[in-house]
């Protein structure tokens, strides 16, 4: 059993034995009046819910009024019934069990918990409005009310349970796939890809020459490579600025350049379907360039490494100061981040050119993997800037990490690659792990220390 599930289980149980007492807690009369109440005035909730859902924009996205009438309206009074009135031990267990399963489907079609949230306020509201007009006592009302909050309290945070836990394992699913995807040789596949193009190119031309106007054009996006672009490259390259335009070349070129084409095969006018030829070999040059840039990222940052550098991009920062803090959590073990700004950098770039800067960066990576142990991590953090993190290591351990770098950067000139030489120093700010749970304000801590660091002079090392 993986540790998602296990967490799942543990929490279910610990929801379960809320529910179970709070529902024995509950005066008879109390679960008479909202048992009555769901039954009396489902449909008038429905209607307030929905009718509230609907004229969200956030909603709106997952719902229509055919949905809501033909389906969703049935589901929520159902639900509301079953909530308010399961008041039994054994009765719970399902009622928890129903709202596992409304955390998968809202997981799966992408609501927001956000959303969940929202649409139980709504609930709530109404039901305080129905009870403001019930027919008893005012203290019976108010522990309805309460009763009746913490109730859907208890379905949103099973719903959320199961939603998180199904999240993950979306997440998980999805990573598997990328990791497969991230199997195929990049150049391969571009070659591959690259002739698929000009198939389809060919035979549109060859359609254009010998064909007529009464039989239809291959369109691009049900031809192999149009294909791939949808149902493969989105995996490989994550919907990339890129992606989305060679999307968009393929729409132009079968929604618009295509049936004008069909129009004129059999026209008068020949100058209008060269001008339309031109029109589609254009958009299909398009295509090729925006795929080679995508390959060519691939070959470099999708891997993880940074094209200049060759060290660790920042891609996986999250995950692998993730996976630091866990075992910090596990098994009490520290971590600290140092992160390193090169001094006057700009100064090198515009007094000896861009490629000189670059000499200088891809040294300083080599410096930096020199000086750390082989279970650090260096990254090329962007820029000019640097981040390495040492595991296992408690504060001065990092502090003289810090200053051995420092001073391994500052003792001995940089090869700037047109046969001069120059002198470097780097800042560096120091922050070790203090329990707090997210990465981000690792990161930050060492930020605020390097930015003091570059204020005092530069050329030293502050530990946040």
């Amino acid at each position: 059993m993986n540790d998602c599930s296990h967490d799942s289980l543990t929490y279910t149980s610990s929801l379960l034995r809320r529910w179970t007492s709070a529902a024995g807690a509950t005066p008879q009369p109390v679960r008479q009046l909202l048992a009555a109440i769901a039954d009396r005035h489902a449909a008038q909730l429905a209607d307030v819910f929905y009718s509230t859902m609907l004229s969200d924009p956030e909603a709106e996205r997952f719902l229509t009024q055919d949905l809501v009438a033909k389906r969703l309206t049935h589901a929520i009074r159902h639900w509301i019934r079953t909530l308010f009135s399961s008041w039994e031990p054994e009765s719970i267990p399902p009622v928890i069990e129903q709202q596992h399963t409304l955390g998968s489907v809202h997981a799966r079609i992408g609501v927001r918990i956000c959303l969940v949230l929202y649409a139980a306020g709504i609930l709530k509201s109404a039901l305080r409005d129905i009870l403001r007009t019930a027919d008893t006592a005012d203290s019976l009302r108010i522990e309805a009310w309460t009763t009746a909050a913490a109730l859907i309290d208890h379905a949103v945070e099973a719903i959320s349970a199961h939603y998180e836990s199904a999240t993950e394992q979306g997440s998980r699913d999805d990573e598997a796939y990328r990791i497969y995807t991230a199997t195929i040789d990049p150049s391969l596949e571009r070659q591959r890809q690259r002739a698929a193009i000009m198939d389809w190119e060919n035979a549109f031309l060859r359609a254009i020459m010998i064909g007529s106007a009464e039989e239809p054009l291959g369109v691009i996006g049900a031809s192999p490579f149009g294909l791939w672009v949808y149902h493969k490259a989105t995996a490989i390259f994550d919907r990339s600025d890129d992606l989305r335009s060679i999307f968009a070349a393929l729409r132009r070129i079968d929604d618009e350049l295509l049936p004008a084409c069909q129009r004129e095969m059999d026209g008068a006018s020949v100058s209008e379907l060269r001008r339309l030829i031109r029109q589609v070999a254009g958009e299909v040059e398009r295509v090729k360039y925006l795929l080679d840039a995508m390959f060519e990222r691939l070959l470099h940052v999708e891997s993880g490494r940074d094209a200049l550098t060759k060290l660790l991009n920042r891609r996986f920062l999250p995950a692998i100061l993730g996976r630091e803090i866990k075992l910090c959590e596990e098994q009490g073990k520290s971590f600290s981040v140092l992160l390193i700004d090169i001094d006057h950098f700009k100064k090198i770039n515009d007094t000896h050119g861009h490629p000189a800067g670059d000499n200088v960066l891809c040294q300083i990576g080599e410096r930096l993997s020199s000086a750390v142990r082989m279970g650090d991590f260096v990254f090329r953090y962007g820029g000019e800037e640097f981040l390495v993190l040492c595991t296992q290591t408690e504060e001065r351990q990092a502090l003289l990490t810090a200053e051995r770098i420092r001073a391994l950067i500052a003792g001995e000139p940089f090869d700037l690659g047109n046969g001069g030489m120059a002198d470097v120093t780097v800042s560096i700010g120091v922050s070790s792990h203090d329990g707090h749970p997210d990465y981000q304000q690792h990161v930050a801590r060492a930020d605020q220390a390097l930015y003091r660091a570059k204020n005092e002079g530069r050329n030293r090392v502050i530990v946040a």
